[in-house]
């Protein structure tokens, strides 16, 4: 096994948006929301394996829900042995190459002496399940497991999903990821561009914009105005659902840019929008509106 010391290929958290496009690379949120995540992941990591494994506390005189609804899947899962919290791996490649390395937030063995997988998740419900089955791989690699159960535990939502995976999916799922990211293929529109840094200049992005103007081609010979487009539109499905699912992209794609937010700021500061006003909320909230 190669020095964790290497540079990383990409991070476990990103693998998710990697098995989608080997070009993701993911932003990095500091909002409220992200530092409680942080905050409560911190303690999850910190307290669960104290209460399940030293006090045995029994879910239902937990007070914290975080913390009672991660504590009774564990009860529930079958764990019996908790090998550790917040422990290193290194994943390697099908040629023992280093790829990767990343914190498994906490794993055991429950009475078949199988492994058992755990990764806290608060927020927004995801599909994590790539990082999750990345870090399994990676233990796998280090202890020579043949199976392990997997959980994606969302402590929000309460929902957790278990799988079961082997050595032989888990590598045949990982390495095409490391692939992709080592010989990235084209850019491939899915739903983590919400989360990519490069989607404003992404090539599938920049096509995507060129679609929503062929939505509206000369073609409709009898349309003359956007009126007459639309209503071509509403009685085509096919058109329908082209421009919806478009339209729903392109929405996405300008609210990420941040541009309402900042011509907000600017006309608070004094600039002047042409056809534009700043206007009061009920709840003291000032937004733009048309004047």
């Amino acid at each position: 096994m190669e020095p964790s010391t290497h540079r990383k290929l990409f991070r476990p958290s990103s693998a998710p948006g990697k098995e989608k496009c080997g070009h993701f690379e993911p932003t990095i949120s500091t909002s409220p929301n992200a530092v409680r995540g942080t905050e409560i992941h911190a303690h999850l990591c910190e307290a669960i394996p104290r209460m399940f494994t030293e006090e045995k506390i029994d879910p239902s005189t937990v007070t914290t829900p975080y913390l009672r609804y991660a504590l009774s899947i564990l009860y529930q899962s079958g764990v019996k042995n908790i090998t550790a919290a917040e422990r290193l791996v290194t994943l390697n490649d099908k040629d023992g190459r280093f790829v990767t390395e990343g914190t498994v937030d906490l794993f055991g063995l429950n009475e078949d002496l199988e492994l058992m997988v755990y990764d806290w998740k608060t927020g927004q419900e995801r599909d994590y399940s790539a990082q999750v089955v990345l870090y399994t791989l990676a233990l796998i690699q280090e202890n020579g497991w043949n199976k392990a159960w997997v959980h994606e535990v969302f402590v929000d939502q309460e929902r957790t999903y278990r799988t079961a995976i082997t050595r032989e999916l888990a590598e045949e799922r990982i390495f095409k990821i490391v692939e992709n990211v080592r010989n990235p293929r084209e850019h491939t529109m899915n739903k983590h561009c919400d989360w990519c840094d490069l989607q404003h200049d992404c090539p599938a992005w920049l096509w995507e914009r060129k679609k929503m103007n062929g939505i509206f081609p000369m073609k409709f010979t009898n349309a003359r105005s956007f009126e007459d487009r639309l209503a071509i539109i509403k009685e085509d499905p096919v058109l329908l659902s082209q421009f919806m699912i478009t339209w729903k992209r392109m929405k996405r794609h300008v609210e990420k840019t941040g541009i309402e937010t900042y011509a907000l700021e600017q006309m608070k500061n004094g600039t002047k929008l042409d056809g534009l006003k700043l206007a009061m909320s009920s709840h003291g909230t000032q937004y733009i509106q048309l004047e």
